[in-house]
Protein backbone atom coordinates (compact mmCIF):
# COMPACT_ATOMS: atom_id res chain seq x y z
CA UNK A 1 0.00 0.00 0.00
CA UNK A 2 1.73 3.54 -1.09
CA UNK A 3 2.82 6.00 1.17
CA UNK A 4 0.56 9.12 0.89
CA UNK A 5 0.51 10.28 4.52
CA UNK A 6 2.87 13.05 6.68
CA UNK A 7 2.61 14.45 10.19
CA UNK A 8 3.26 17.86 10.89
CA UNK A 9 3.10 19.29 14.45
CA UNK A 10 1.22 22.79 15.32
CA UNK A 11 2.39 25.23 17.41
CA UNK A 12 -0.94 24.47 19.87
CA UNK A 13 -0.48 20.47 20.20
CA UNK A 14 -2.72 19.49 16.92
CA UNK A 15 -0.99 17.28 14.57
CA UNK A 16 -2.14 17.31 11.08
CA UNK A 17 -1.61 13.89 8.89
CA UNK A 18 -1.88 15.49 5.34
CA UNK A 19 -2.55 13.02 2.06
CA UNK A 20 -0.17 14.09 -0.39
CA UNK A 21 -1.42 12.02 -3.01
CA UNK A 22 -2.43 15.10 -5.07
CA UNK A 23 -2.60 18.85 -4.67
CA UNK A 24 -6.11 18.89 -4.28
CA UNK A 25 -5.61 16.13 -1.24
CA UNK A 26 -3.15 18.53 0.20
CA UNK A 27 -5.17 21.35 0.57
CA UNK A 28 -8.06 19.66 1.85
CA UNK A 29 -5.95 17.94 4.14
CA UNK A 30 -5.10 21.74 5.61
CA UNK A 31 -8.89 22.94 5.39
CA UNK A 32 -8.33 21.65 9.29
CA UNK A 33 -6.19 24.85 9.82
CA UNK A 34 -7.58 27.58 10.59
CA UNK A 35 -5.45 30.51 9.26
CA UNK A 36 -6.51 34.10 11.07
CA UNK A 37 -3.58 35.51 10.44
CA UNK A 38 -1.26 36.90 7.78
CA UNK A 39 1.41 35.14 9.37
CA UNK A 40 -0.44 31.58 9.33
CA UNK A 41 -1.92 32.38 6.14
CA UNK A 42 1.30 32.22 4.50
CA UNK A 43 2.61 28.84 6.89
CA UNK A 44 -0.06 27.17 5.73
CA UNK A 45 0.93 28.10 1.78
CA UNK A 46 4.38 26.65 3.20
CA UNK A 47 3.01 23.57 4.20
CA UNK A 48 0.76 22.67 1.34
CA UNK A 49 4.20 23.49 -1.04
CA UNK A 50 6.12 21.33 1.23
CA UNK A 51 3.69 18.84 1.69
CA UNK A 52 2.92 18.40 -2.19
CA UNK A 53 7.21 18.28 -2.60
CA UNK A 54 7.53 15.44 0.31
CA UNK A 55 4.87 13.31 -1.56
CA UNK A 56 6.34 13.78 -4.89
CA UNK A 57 9.76 12.80 -3.68
CA UNK A 58 8.49 9.60 -1.21
CA UNK A 59 10.51 10.06 1.52
CA UNK A 60 10.80 7.57 4.22
CA UNK A 61 8.69 9.43 6.86
CA UNK A 62 5.31 8.94 4.62
CA UNK A 63 3.31 6.82 6.36
CA UNK A 64 0.71 4.38 4.54
CA UNK A 65 -2.74 3.26 5.41
CA UNK A 66 -1.66 0.84 7.70
CA UNK A 67 0.80 2.50 9.51
CA UNK A 68 -1.59 5.70 9.81
CA UNK A 69 -4.56 3.23 11.70
CA UNK A 70 -1.54 2.00 13.58
CA UNK A 71 -0.67 5.63 14.85
CA UNK A 72 -4.43 6.41 15.84
CA UNK A 73 -4.64 2.80 17.85
CA UNK A 74 -1.62 3.08 19.75
CA UNK A 75 -3.04 6.71 20.45
CA UNK A 76 -6.40 5.55 22.11
CA UNK A 77 -5.30 2.50 23.01
CA UNK A 78 -7.87 0.19 20.80
CA UNK A 79 -8.23 -1.66 18.01
CA UNK A 80 -10.69 0.25 16.41
CA UNK A 81 -11.00 0.95 12.67
CA UNK A 82 -10.65 5.08 11.81
CA UNK A 83 -11.80 4.18 8.63
CA UNK A 84 -8.57 5.91 6.81
CA UNK A 85 -8.59 5.50 3.37
CA UNK A 86 -6.35 7.25 0.02
CA UNK A 87 -9.16 10.19 -0.04
CA UNK A 88 -9.22 11.43 3.30
CA UNK A 89 -6.88 12.90 6.41
CA UNK A 90 -6.41 13.60 9.75
CA UNK A 91 -6.71 16.25 12.70
CA UNK A 92 -5.43 15.12 15.82
CA UNK A 93 -6.41 17.43 18.84
CA UNK A 94 -4.15 18.83 21.22
CA UNK A 95 -5.35 17.11 23.92
CA UNK A 96 -4.55 13.67 21.84
CA UNK A 97 -7.76 12.56 22.74
CA UNK A 98 -9.70 13.55 19.77
CA UNK A 99 -9.61 12.43 16.24
CA UNK A 100 -11.22 13.84 13.21
CA UNK A 101 -11.24 12.00 9.64
CA UNK A 102 -11.65 14.28 7.06
CA UNK A 103 -12.87 11.78 3.81
CA UNK A 104 -12.89 14.66 1.08
CA UNK A 105 -15.63 16.21 -0.71
CA UNK A 106 -17.84 13.61 1.40
CA UNK A 107 -18.21 13.62 5.38
CA UNK A 108 -16.19 14.01 8.55
CA UNK A 109 -15.85 11.40 11.07
CA UNK A 110 -14.82 12.36 14.66
CA UNK A 111 -13.69 9.86 16.96
CA UNK A 112 -13.18 11.05 21.07
CA UNK A 113 -11.93 8.93 24.02
CA UNK A 114 -10.21 9.77 27.84
CA UNK A 115 -11.12 13.38 28.51
CA UNK A 116 -12.90 14.48 25.11
CA UNK A 117 -15.43 11.31 25.76
CA UNK A 118 -18.63 13.37 27.18
CA UNK A 119 -17.52 16.96 25.09
CA UNK A 120 -18.01 14.68 21.91
CA UNK A 121 -21.16 12.72 23.73
CA UNK A 122 -22.72 15.85 24.70
CA UNK A 123 -21.81 17.60 20.79
CA UNK A 124 -23.61 14.68 19.51
CA UNK A 125 -26.68 15.28 21.60
CA UNK A 126 -26.73 18.67 20.99
CA UNK A 127 -27.44 18.16 17.21
CA UNK A 128 -30.20 15.87 18.26
CA UNK A 129 -31.92 18.74 19.52
CA UNK A 130 -32.22 20.67 16.06
CA UNK A 131 -35.46 20.29 13.58
CA UNK A 132 -35.21 21.92 10.60
CA UNK A 133 -33.79 25.33 11.72
CA UNK A 134 -34.54 28.38 9.33
CA UNK A 135 -32.23 31.29 10.16
CA UNK A 136 -28.58 28.95 10.19
CA UNK A 137 -28.17 25.28 8.80
CA UNK A 138 -26.27 22.53 10.78
CA UNK A 139 -24.45 19.54 9.16
CA UNK A 140 -26.07 16.15 8.67
CA UNK A 141 -25.61 14.06 11.83
CA UNK A 142 -25.00 10.28 11.33
CA UNK A 143 -23.77 6.84 12.13
CA UNK A 144 -23.41 7.97 15.59
CA UNK A 145 -21.53 4.44 18.01
CA UNK A 146 -20.62 4.75 22.08
CA UNK A 147 -18.30 1.49 22.32
CA UNK A 148 -18.15 0.81 26.21
CA UNK A 149 -18.81 4.14 27.45
CA UNK A 150 -15.53 5.08 26.39
CA UNK A 151 -15.03 5.53 22.89
CA UNK A 152 -17.20 7.86 20.91
CA UNK A 153 -17.80 8.08 16.93
CA UNK A 154 -20.33 9.76 14.74
CA UNK A 155 -19.63 11.08 11.28
CA UNK A 156 -21.23 14.89 9.77
CA UNK A 157 -21.85 15.90 6.26
CA UNK A 158 -22.45 19.35 4.73
CA UNK A 159 -25.83 19.46 2.91
CA UNK A 160 -24.50 22.33 0.81
CA UNK A 161 -21.52 22.28 -1.24
CA UNK A 162 -21.13 25.79 -1.72
CA UNK A 163 -19.57 26.51 1.90
CA UNK A 164 -16.91 28.97 2.37
CA UNK A 165 -15.04 30.23 5.77
CA UNK A 166 -17.14 33.35 7.00
CA UNK A 167 -15.03 36.83 6.82
CA UNK A 168 -17.61 38.90 6.76
CA UNK A 169 -21.32 39.38 8.65
CA UNK A 170 -23.41 39.80 5.63
CA UNK A 171 -25.56 37.00 7.09
CA UNK A 172 -27.88 37.60 9.35
CA UNK A 173 -26.08 36.70 12.70
CA UNK A 174 -28.65 37.91 14.86
CA UNK A 175 -31.61 36.18 13.67
CA UNK A 176 -29.63 32.51 13.34
CA UNK A 177 -28.28 32.94 17.10
CA UNK A 178 -32.09 34.22 18.53
CA UNK A 179 -33.33 30.86 16.62
CA UNK A 180 -30.85 28.78 18.12
CA UNK A 181 -31.21 30.21 21.32
CA UNK A 182 -34.73 29.26 21.23
CA UNK A 183 -33.79 25.47 20.71
CA UNK A 184 -33.68 24.87 24.47
CA UNK A 185 -35.26 28.01 25.60
CA UNK A 186 -36.75 28.25 29.21
CA UNK A 187 -38.78 29.82 31.83
CA UNK A 188 -37.40 33.21 33.10
CA UNK A 189 -35.22 32.03 35.54
CA UNK A 190 -34.56 34.83 38.39
CA UNK A 191 -31.44 37.55 38.36
CA UNK A 192 -30.99 36.68 41.64
CA UNK A 193 -30.38 33.37 42.21
CA UNK A 194 -28.40 33.06 38.62
CA UNK A 195 -26.10 35.42 39.97
CA UNK A 196 -25.30 34.29 43.05
CA UNK A 197 -24.67 30.47 41.42
CA UNK A 198 -22.19 32.39 39.74
CA UNK A 199 -20.57 34.65 42.92
CA UNK A 200 -20.66 31.06 44.83
CA UNK A 201 -18.30 29.37 41.27
CA UNK A 202 -16.25 32.71 41.82
CA UNK A 203 -15.33 32.39 46.00
CA UNK A 204 -15.18 28.50 45.03
CA UNK A 205 -12.13 29.16 42.51
CA UNK A 206 -10.65 31.85 44.23
CA UNK A 207 -11.35 34.82 46.64
CA UNK A 208 -8.50 36.49 45.95
CA UNK A 209 -8.09 36.99 42.33
CA UNK A 210 -11.87 37.82 41.34
CA UNK A 211 -12.29 40.22 44.27
CA UNK A 212 -13.53 42.93 42.05
CA UNK A 213 -15.87 40.95 39.83
CA UNK A 214 -17.18 39.21 43.08
CA UNK A 215 -18.14 42.91 44.02
CA UNK A 216 -19.76 43.58 40.31
CA UNK A 217 -21.90 40.22 40.79
CA UNK A 218 -23.05 41.92 44.20
CA UNK A 219 -24.03 44.90 42.56
CA UNK A 220 -25.83 43.25 39.77
CA UNK A 221 -27.78 41.22 42.49
CA UNK A 222 -29.25 44.54 44.16
CA UNK A 223 -29.69 46.56 40.68
CA UNK A 224 -31.66 43.58 38.97
CA UNK A 225 -32.25 40.76 41.26
CA UNK A 226 -36.03 41.50 41.33
CA UNK A 227 -36.10 40.74 37.11
CA UNK A 228 -35.96 37.66 35.47
CA UNK A 229 -34.72 35.96 32.28
CA UNK A 230 -34.62 33.13 30.11
CA UNK A 231 -32.24 30.53 29.38
CA UNK A 232 -31.47 28.41 26.73
CA UNK A 233 -29.47 26.98 23.95
CA UNK A 234 -25.87 28.88 24.42
CA UNK A 235 -22.58 27.44 21.87
CA UNK A 236 -20.02 28.87 24.94
CA UNK A 237 -17.48 28.78 21.62
CA UNK A 238 -19.08 30.49 18.96
CA UNK A 239 -16.42 32.48 17.03
CA UNK A 240 -15.96 32.83 13.12
CA UNK A 241 -13.72 29.75 12.77
CA UNK A 242 -16.99 27.50 14.17
CA UNK A 243 -19.01 29.04 11.11
CA UNK A 244 -19.30 28.35 7.40
CA UNK A 245 -21.46 30.39 5.16
CA UNK A 246 -23.58 29.87 1.87
CA UNK A 247 -27.18 30.99 1.85
CA UNK A 248 -27.47 30.54 5.54
CA UNK A 249 -24.98 30.25 8.15
CA UNK A 250 -23.97 26.57 9.08
CA UNK A 251 -23.06 26.38 12.80
CA UNK A 252 -21.11 23.55 14.16
CA UNK A 253 -18.60 22.34 16.73
CA UNK A 254 -21.31 21.82 20.01
CA UNK A 255 -18.62 20.41 22.20
CA UNK A 256 -19.29 23.12 25.19
CA UNK A 257 -22.72 24.12 24.56
CA UNK A 258 -25.16 24.31 27.75
CA UNK A 259 -28.96 24.33 26.97
CA UNK A 260 -29.30 26.62 30.29
CA UNK A 261 -27.25 29.55 29.04
CA UNK A 262 -27.54 33.29 29.36
CA UNK A 263 -29.09 35.20 26.70
CA UNK A 264 -26.26 37.72 24.20
CA UNK A 265 -23.14 35.60 25.51
CA UNK A 266 -22.82 34.12 22.03
CA UNK A 267 -23.21 36.77 20.27
CA UNK A 268 -20.51 39.01 23.16
CA UNK A 269 -18.69 36.26 22.24
CA UNK A 270 -18.44 35.88 18.68
CA UNK A 271 -16.75 39.73 18.57
CA UNK A 272 -14.51 39.40 22.21
CA UNK A 273 -13.07 36.04 22.24
CA UNK A 274 -10.91 36.28 19.03
CA UNK A 275 -9.67 39.58 19.47
CA UNK A 276 -8.85 39.62 23.87
CA UNK A 277 -5.24 37.74 23.62
CA UNK A 278 -3.82 40.95 20.77
CA UNK A 279 -6.26 43.79 21.95
CA UNK A 280 -5.57 46.23 24.74
CA UNK A 281 -8.73 46.20 26.75
CA UNK A 282 -9.49 50.21 25.67
CA UNK A 283 -9.70 48.78 22.30
CA UNK A 284 -11.97 45.81 22.84
CA UNK A 285 -14.39 47.62 25.34
CA UNK A 286 -14.53 50.89 22.41
CA UNK A 287 -15.11 47.79 20.07
CA UNK A 288 -17.92 46.09 22.21
CA UNK A 289 -19.62 49.55 22.24
CA UNK A 290 -19.31 50.09 18.46
CA UNK A 291 -22.89 51.68 16.93
CA UNK A 292 -22.85 48.55 15.09
CA UNK A 293 -22.24 46.01 17.87
CA UNK A 294 -24.77 48.26 19.95
CA UNK A 295 -27.79 47.70 17.46
CA UNK A 296 -27.03 43.89 17.11
CA UNK A 297 -27.67 43.69 20.80
CA UNK A 298 -30.53 45.60 21.55
CA UNK A 299 -32.12 43.99 18.17
CA UNK A 300 -31.08 40.61 19.69
CA UNK A 301 -32.49 41.37 23.09
CA UNK A 302 -36.21 42.89 21.05
CA UNK A 303 -36.45 39.47 19.19
CA UNK A 304 -36.24 37.41 22.51
CA UNK A 305 -39.12 40.19 24.20
CA UNK A 306 -35.96 40.98 26.88
CA UNK A 307 -36.18 44.15 28.65
CA UNK A 308 -33.02 44.38 30.63
CA UNK A 309 -30.34 46.42 29.34
CA UNK A 310 -27.04 44.70 27.36
CA UNK A 311 -25.01 46.02 30.23
CA UNK A 312 -26.00 43.49 32.30
CA UNK A 313 -25.57 40.46 29.95
CA UNK A 314 -22.24 41.90 29.21
CA UNK A 315 -21.09 41.49 33.17
CA UNK A 316 -22.28 38.16 33.21
CA UNK A 317 -20.80 37.09 29.88
CA UNK A 318 -17.29 38.04 31.20
CA UNK A 319 -17.35 36.42 34.17
CA UNK A 320 -18.45 33.28 32.96
CA UNK A 321 -15.82 33.89 30.54
CA UNK A 322 -13.06 33.90 32.99
CA UNK A 323 -14.78 30.84 35.33
CA UNK A 324 -15.09 28.97 31.61
CA UNK A 325 -11.23 29.43 30.86
CA UNK A 326 -9.95 28.81 34.36
CA UNK A 327 -11.52 25.43 33.77
CA UNK A 328 -9.77 24.81 30.88
CA UNK A 329 -6.93 25.37 32.47
CA UNK A 330 -6.30 28.41 30.04
CA UNK A 331 -5.02 31.67 32.68
CA UNK A 332 -4.22 33.83 30.18
CA UNK A 333 -7.21 33.84 28.85
CA UNK A 334 -8.52 33.80 32.26
CA UNK A 335 -6.76 36.67 33.10
CA UNK A 336 -7.46 38.93 29.77
CA UNK A 337 -11.01 38.91 30.70
CA UNK A 338 -10.26 39.65 34.82
CA UNK A 339 -8.43 42.77 32.68
CA UNK A 340 -11.17 43.59 30.35
CA UNK A 341 -13.33 43.24 33.24
CA UNK A 342 -11.77 45.75 35.26
CA UNK A 343 -11.07 48.36 32.23
CA UNK A 344 -14.82 47.81 31.83
CA UNK A 345 -15.50 48.49 35.23
CA UNK A 346 -13.62 51.22 35.52
CA UNK A 347 -14.78 53.16 32.68
CA UNK A 348 -17.96 53.36 34.33
CA UNK A 349 -17.26 54.25 37.57
CA UNK A 350 -15.36 57.22 35.88
CA UNK A 351 -18.76 58.06 33.58
CA UNK A 352 -20.43 58.22 36.99
CA UNK A 353 -18.05 60.74 38.30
Amino acid sequence: MGKLFILFNANNGATYIVNTRTLGSVIMSLNFYKARTVKSLVLKGILILLSRILGKINLNRLKNINEVNELLNDLSNSEFNFNIDTNSSVLISPTKDKVIVNHHNDYFQKFAFGQSYNKVKNEAEVYKLFNAPTQFQISMFFDEMDILNKFYSFKLKNKSSNLYKNTSEAFSLVSALVEFFNVSKQQNYSIYKYVQIIQDKLLEVDKSQFKSQIKVVDELKDKYGHLSFPLGLVHRDFKPWNTLHSEKILIYDFEETITDGPPLEDLFNYFIDPIILYKKPQEVIKYIYSKKNLRLYNRYLKELKIEIDFDFFLQIYLVNRMLFWENENKMIMMYKYVDLSNHLTACHINQLN
